[in-house]
């Protein structure tokens, strides 16, 4: 019984185990995942903040003492007006070699400046990011380019983040436009790929050891639930062996007590005659008394 107990035990024990590993493991791993995308998100969407942030900080030191003297933006149709633009658009090309383009906007969605000569004065529709930054707001967002887009700048590229920056008049601060600049997420690409490797490195090596952990604490419970398992099968034995001992004594008492009662009668008699063959004043002849 003793052997069953601990076999059934040790089975128990290890079917808790398997549960509680693939449980754990399914449950944590889903959590690191989680995290490790979060993280990674948060960090991609900060870094690519950063570089807009950039961006806008080269664009306005740039651009902009030469542009906010300006009241109204006009199309650059005419070869000087286009050389004009394409110098500046040169010095800002110059100031940041991540940049591979720059458009100019005006409030009419028109296409004031662009590398690409063909689009000047073509008016679009009016996305989010281009009314944010018409509006006042500095907006962003990663382009992916298509061949037709990558026709300007003679290198295929792919996507490249796009920084939209209010033009302001500098006297009123009225915006009259917006700048749109494309940089290349190339070098970024290369740094987000190293963060990225030490975010889902630094979080496995975290899950693993939180998983050791519990894996190690749940074994130490495991043991001393079958410890004090083990202790109730022999605390069991025990009071089965006391029962036993107990009924043992209850027999030999009963078997002392009917010995006597059997052998009580037989010996009063013999101690009745024994005691009157002992009397002084007995009339027995001396034959009986023999």
């Amino acid at each position: 019984m003793e052997r069953a107990l601990s076999r059934f035990a040790w089975l128990e024990r290890g079917s808790l185990l398997l549960r509680f590993s693939l449980l754990s493991l399914v449950a944590l791993a889903l959590i690191a995942v989680g995290q490790a995308a979060a993280l990674e998100h948060e960090m991609t969407q900060d870094a690519l903040r950063q570089q807009a942030d950039e961006v806008a900080v080269v664009v306005q030191g740039v651009l902009g003492p030469r542009l906010s003297a300006m009241t109204r933006l006009a199309p650059a149709l005419r070869p000087s007006d286009r050389a004009w633009w394409a110098g500046l658009a040169q010095d800002l090309l110059s100031a940041d070699a991540h940049l591979v383009r720059v458009r100019v906007w005006d409030p009419a969605s028109r296409i004031i400046y662009s590398n690409n000569p063909a689009q000047a004065g073509c008016a679009f529709p009016l996305d989010d990011d281009l009314r944010a930054a018409l509006a006042g707001h500095q907006a962003m967002d990663i382009s992916p380019l298509t061949q037709a887009e990558n026709a300007g700048d003679g290198v295929a590229r792919g996507g490249l983040l796009q920084t939209y920056i209010p033009l302001r008049i500098r006297a009123s601060g009225r915006v009259i436009g917006a700048y749109e600049a494309y940089s290349d997420l190339v070098p970024l690409t290369h740094r987000l790929d190293t963060a990225r490797r030490t975010i889902w490195g630094s979080v496995t090596a975290g899950f693993l050891l939180l998983y050791a952990t519990l894996f190690a604490i749940v074994r130490g419970a495991l043991r001393r639930l079958a410890r004090q398992m083990r202790e109730i099968a022999d605390l069991g034995a025990r009071a089965r062996e006391a029962d036993t001992l107990r009924a043992v004594d209850h027999l030999k008492d009963e078997f002392i007590g009917g010995v006597s009662h059997e052998l009580r009668r037989p010996l009063a008699s013999i101690k009745g005659y024994t005691a009157s063959l002992l009397l002084p004043d007995a009339g027995w002849a001396p034959a009986e008394q023999r």
